[in-house]
């Protein structure tokens, strides 16, 4: 009987984390799990039969072994995660995405940053992902309405990626004070050129979770070639799969941002979204 028990305080670790295994399978629970077993649980039972005997290190064992049994085996599926990024393909000519960003003219913030020795300059950032075979242009960007520029080779700041048919970098365009002071927010429109035809999914703009958008969750808009929508879902596809918790509202925004930088350091000092 004695050796009986002893085995069972060596073993009752293998039992105990087949449980977890045939619940959890390779999910991070498991290691997890077996970490603390072996080097919390286990070691416990062993001193327990060296001190009080191996009654009560195999008793130990068994509560140890139920508990992983009767706790693991309830707990409820890992979570999806979301994604950290989401993506707008655009379909065709007709379609056309908006960000809204209130820019803060007339906060003391904003005076400090203008008055520094060292002037600032500000620049549109917009992240897109292309075919590598499409040419310039490849978007038309609008401020306020009004054409400004395009996107191309010429306006890349920096790469995030690049696959053997697809590049994903962040654009950028110079943009004075005087236009970003506008007493209106700076709405900014981004879409295909109207000059020839786009293939349908050839070219993207991400997106993300955001809780900061500066005018509100429904600080962008997706133009589907006959009307705006700001809904987040519509915006972004993706988001069909994910559900907001109760009681809160779905937010998403495009990856559209103005941001301030120190042409001496090249560092930035201030952005907006």
């Amino acid at each position: 009987m004695d050796r009986l028990l002893r085995a069972w305080i060596i073993g009752w670790p293998l039992l105990g984390l087949a449980t977890v295994a045939v619940a959890h399978g390779n999910r991070p629970v498991l290691w997890l799990t077996s970490f603390f077993t072996v080097a919390l649980l286990w070691p416990a039972t062993l001193a327990a039969a060296r001190l009080a005997g191996a009654g009560a290190g195999a008793a130990g064992g068994a509560v140890c072994c139920a508990l992983l049994a009767t706790h693991l085996m309830g707990l409820p599926p890992a979570p999806a995660i979301q994604p950290p990024q989401l993506e707008r393909r655009f379909q065709g000519q007709g379609d056309a995405v908006r960000h809204t960003i209130v820019v803060p003219t007339q906060s003391a913030e904003w005076r400090r940053l203008w008055a520094q020795e060292t002037r600032l300059e500000a620049y549109l950032y917009i992240r897109v992902a292309h075919q590598l075979d499409l040419a310039d242009p490849l978007l038309v960007v609008r401020v306020r309405g009004r054409e400004t520029s395009y996107l191309s080779a010429q306006t890349r700041a920096a790469g995030i990626g690049r696959s053997e048919t697809e590049r994903d970098d962040w654009h950028r365009l110079r943009i004075d004070r005087t236009a970003l002071e506008e007493a209106t927010p700076l709405v900014v429109e981004v879409a295909p050129p109207t000059d020839r035809a786009l293939g349908s999914g050839t070219i993207a703009v991400f997106g993300g979770y955001s809780l900061r958008a500066t005018p509100s969750h429904a600080a962008s808009a997706y133009f589907d070639g006959s009307r705006w929508t700001d809904d987040p879902a519509a915006i972004f596809p993706e988001l069909d799969q994910w559900q907001a918790p109760a009681g809160q509202t779905l937010r998403a925004r495009l990856f559209i941002e103005l941001r301030l930088v120190d042409p001496e350091t090249r560092r930035f000092v201030a952005l907006y979204y």
